[in-house]
């Protein structure tokens, strides 16, 4: 991966790599790495720094974009007349935590803030990374390792539109007869709580639930928690969930499903089949007769 903006950034703030280093926490000899393009991903501790020096992180990814720093005022875009690097007005900055600044009202528990690793292919456009099932309980311990997430398989699925996307294998009955055993849920990435959509289906990883795809209430601002739902009809063996958000560590909007399997039809579809059957055998017969 062709990181070179990165030295370019770097040589703008008038930083040397032993300085990254000190502000990043990471070692000196990985900030050489990044900068000579022999690592395929940027560390989360990099994007943090990036994000608190304001630079935008879409103009390091976009070899097309020109380095661009962020701007919180009301002033015009500019061009700085010493660096050449364009103020953009009027974008959200991150703050250190990885989270969206928040209002005063608002509860930190509210926001997911960023992915931790994002998976970039080498035209620069993301790929989906695939959890499968069997990776599940790995993903658990892994889904902020960039050498775990670089080891797991990907998939590209056209025209499913912008931000960042994962696809988790989906296990079990539970949301049967909308999602079946072995498909797989394409989700996309959410940054808050706020940002849930009453009875849609995400696939939400939790310390205490494992990774688990349910429809989703938002119960936050009422009760404090998330209710999760099975389609399944059957509660006894399929309850519903209450979820702490405290116990979310990602949450993904699913925007597409792959099925390897086809349900069979209920009983009612059969019979009405059945006797659709029987009605065009009888109706060629009469034709025939007709002749």
């Amino acid at each position: 991966m062709n990181w070179t903006k990165l030295k370019e950034v770097r040589e703008l703030l008038g930083y040397s790599q032993g300085d990254i280093a000190d502000k990043t926490g990471l070692k000196q000899k990985d900030i050489s790495l990044l900068e000579a393009g022999k690592k395929k991903f940027i560390p989360l501790e990099y994007i943090l720094f990036l994000y608190n020096q304001n630079i935008d992180i879409n103009s390091i990814y976009a070899e097309s974009l020109p380095i661009t720093v962020r701007n919180d005022n009301n002033t015009p875009n500019a061009i700085d007349e010493n660096t050449g690097v364009e103020h953009i007005k009027n974008t959200q900055i991150l703050s250190p935590n990885n989270t969206k600044k928040l209002s005063p009202t608002l509860s930190p528990t509210q926001t997911l803030g960023l992915p931790k690793v994002i998976t970039v292919a080498e035209n620069d456009r993301e790929v989906i990374s695939l959890v499968s099932a069997k990776s599940a309980a790995g993903y658990l311990n892994g889904y902020a390792d960039p050498e775990y997430i670089e080891q797991l398989p990907t998939l590209r699925i056209p025209n499913i539109g912008h931000g960042t996307f994962r696809a988790f294998e989906i296990k079990g009955q539970s949301m049967s007869p909308t999602l079946h055993n072995s498909s797989l849920g394409i989700g996309q990435w959410i940054e808050s709580f706020e940002d849930i959509r009453d009875r849609r289906i995400y696939t939400i990883v939790t310390r205490s639930e494992g990774i688990v795809t349910k429809r989703v209430l938002n119960r936050i601002n009422d009760t404090g928690r998330l209710i999760l739902i099975s389609d399944n009809q059957n509660k006894r063996e399929y309850p519903n969930i209450l979820l702490d958000p405290e116990e979310v560590l990602e949450m993904w909007y699913l925007r597409a499903n792959l099925a390897f399997e086809f349900p069979e039809p209920d009983a009612i579809y059969n019979r009405v089949n059945d006797l659709e059957a029987k009605v065009t055998l009888i109706m060629d017969q009469l034709q025939h007769r007709l002749k």
